[in-house]
């Protein structure tokens, strides 16, 4: 959604906040970007607004917004968390074929949080009520591997994230797809499909090919991964590779 257009939308429901609607949610899952316009648009209303996906440290949120002192707790927020089984075991890209199966499943995008691992298993956050029938839902790919989704009771997953970490190595090109590649270790093509699925955010935006330069300063999201930062390119090697050093933030 362009920036203008979310910011209309986050504007229309801070304005349904009052001492009788002490609360309101963004309508969809948000992420850095919007989180920002959200804050704008509370500090622009003299509202507060609260940003939580379901995890701490994850990659999209939802946003509240209340009043000053009235401070929304994790159960207030319209969201779900859906454990993943694969029928086929051999499968792979994952992230890429939950985030088809999702898609196929629910009305909009902006209602599919974060995918991630915890303790060797696939699970993703949603933007729907705990309550939902659409939390109970089974996807079958044509033709291929089948996926199910069932809803998981508090207390929910924690991602694993790792922590950051600085990596020294050396890449074939700065493009997107190959940094990923040296981050996270999947092959280059996993991450040229996960960029051509629109999967993959450069510096917050979201790209849907794979042909896209980084520089010092730029970041990455692929989604089901983790988030990199280009710290410094030092130079190349004497078979032209470049020297770079990322810091590496996994899964979000």
């Amino acid at each position: 959604m362009p920036s203008d257009a979310l910011k209309v939308e986050l504007q229309s429901v801070a304005d349904h906040i009052s001492e009788t609607t002490p609360l309101a949610f963004s309508p969809g899952m948000l992420d850095s970007w919007g989180g920002a316009l959200a804050r704008e648009t509370a500090v622009e209303r003299g509202l507060s607004a609260t940003l939580w996906g379901g995890a701490a440290s994850v990659g999209r949120v939802v946003a509240a917004f209340h009043l000053p002192g009235v401070q929304p707790s994790p159960d207030d927020f319209p969201l779900s968390c859906c454990a993943v089984s694969f029928d086929n075991p051999y499968a792979e890209n994952h992230a890429s074929m939950i985030h088809r199966a999702l898609r196929a499943a629910l009305p909009e995008e902006s209602r599919i949080g974060d995918i991630f691992t915890s303790a060797g298993e696939w699970f993703a956050f949603l933007r729907i009520e705990s309550d939902s029938s659409a939390g109970n839902f089974e996807v079958t790919r044509a033709g291929s591997a089948g996926l199910s989704f069932a809803l998981v009771q508090r207390p929910w997953p924690v991602p694993d994230l790792g922590g950051s970490r600085i990596h020294n190595t050396t890449v074939s090109s700065l493009r997107v797809d190959s940094l990923l590649s040296a981050a996270f270790k999947p092959s280059r093509s996993q991450m040229s499909r996960l960029a051509e699925a629109a999967l993959v955010f450069v510096n917050d935006t979201r790209i849907c090919r794979k042909n896209v330069f980084l520089k010092e300063g730029d970041t990455a999201i692929a989604r089901g991964y983790g988030r990199l930062k280009v710290l410094a390119v030092s130079g190349e090697t004497r078979r032209g590779r470049q020297r770079v050093s990322l810091e590496i933030d996994p899964v979000r």
